[in-house]
């Protein structure tokens, strides 16, 4: 009687993508965390960061204060923080909004792809109109590890 294994190397170490970033002239690699090795709280957390995200990024900017942006900022260096956690502090606070930003749209578009893959026929996104980034405003105090200052 053959036996199979429960767990396989493949099953232990998920694919990771190496992502190059250039800080000071110098480029190094790291990398970012397949979408199944998020825990649950985890996933909670990021699909809260990408709302926020997506609220301030809609927003009416007459409705936009200082704090939202910093609060912004912030929620964008979490992501990374959360997703890609060998990166050191220094060179996620050097990094842009620009840099931030890209790494978002990849790891939305990961997590889109997983979602996709798993159901036929996605779902229309419902179109909001632009507001106040309410949603991103109660984050303020869940970005533990985010510094609400310039840098």
């Amino acid at each position: 009687m053959s036996q199979k294994p429960i767990l396989t190397l493949d099953t232990a170490v998920p694919d990771r993508l190496p992502v190059a970033i250039t800080v000071d002239g110098e480029r190094q690699i790291f990398f970012l965390r397949d979408t199944g090795e998020y825990s649950a709280r985890e996933r909670k957390t990021l699909a809260s960061l990408f709302v926020g995200i997506a609220e301030f990024e809609r927003a009416d900017e007459d409705t936009l204060t200082e704090d939202d942006e910093l609060i912004y900022v912030a929620a964008l260096k979490q992501i990374m923080r959360i997703t890609m956690p060998d990166v050191p502090d220094e060179i996620v606070n050097k990094l842009g909004i620009l840099e931030h930003g890209r790494l978002c749209a990849l790891v939305i578009s990961r997590f889109t792809r997983e979602t996709t893959e798993e159901k036929e026929t996605p779902a229309p996104a419902p179109v909001a109109l632009p507001t106040a980034p309410v949603k991103l405003r109660k984050l303020r105090d869940q970005l533990a590890s985010a510094k609400l200052s310039h840098e």
